[in-house]
């Protein structure tokens, strides 16, 4: 039996003869994906390098935030000591009017209200008692935070949006009782 014989298919031939492989496109090729890989690589590294920018930059405002609700919890608490009490705007003393209307049929329901909603060593921003005044159960709010004085300095600590979804969670817990 005679050898087989190698007869070439033209159309892998004339592909072969433009530089084109049968694999794909030649070197040229290869390069260009190489090339596309690097850059698609150097985006990722960039998206990387903004994302951790970005939180560097929350994870700051975050502190600042910090900073300055504990410079002014630190004014109050100086005021109260001193005797003064704190001092007022207008739009404070409308929030805390406000909050007393809406609180006022709930007070009655604790007879030491005043004591404890009203204690001198209780950490109350006047955002906590913006986001209070909406509330109906906003005297039982003021109540619970008397009661627990260390949660209502935390969330005095956090920012607007976090006080209101802690409130909120005090507002189920008092509403269900």
């Amino acid at each position: 039996m005679p050898p087989p014989v190698y007869r070439p298919n033209p159309a892998l031939t004339g592909a072969i003869s433009q530089g084109i492989t049968p694999i794909g496109q030649g070197l040229a090729g290869t390069m260009m994906q190489i090339e596309a890989m690097r850059m698609q690589r150097e985006q990722l590294r960039l998206q990387q390098e903004q994302v951790v920018a970005q939180r560097r930059l929350m994870e700051e405002q975050t502190r600042t935030q910090q900073l300055e609700n504990q410079r002014r919890e630190g004014e109050i608490r100086n005021a109260s000591s001193a005797g003064e009490g704190p001092t007022y705007s207008p739009s404070d003393r409308a929030t805390f009017e406000k909050w007393q209307k809406v609180a006022a049929p709930r007070m009655g329901r604790y007879p030491d209200f005043a004591e404890i909603a009203f204690a001198p060593d209780l950490v109350c921003s006047v955002q906590m008692i913006e986001i209070m005044a909406n509330s109906p159960y906003a005297a039982d709010i003021a109540y619970y935070l008397g009661n627990n004085k260390a949660k209502s300095l935390e969330i005095a600590q956090m920012s607007y949006f976090e006080q209101a979804a802690a409130i909120q969670q005090i507002e189920k817990k008092v509403a269900a009782q």
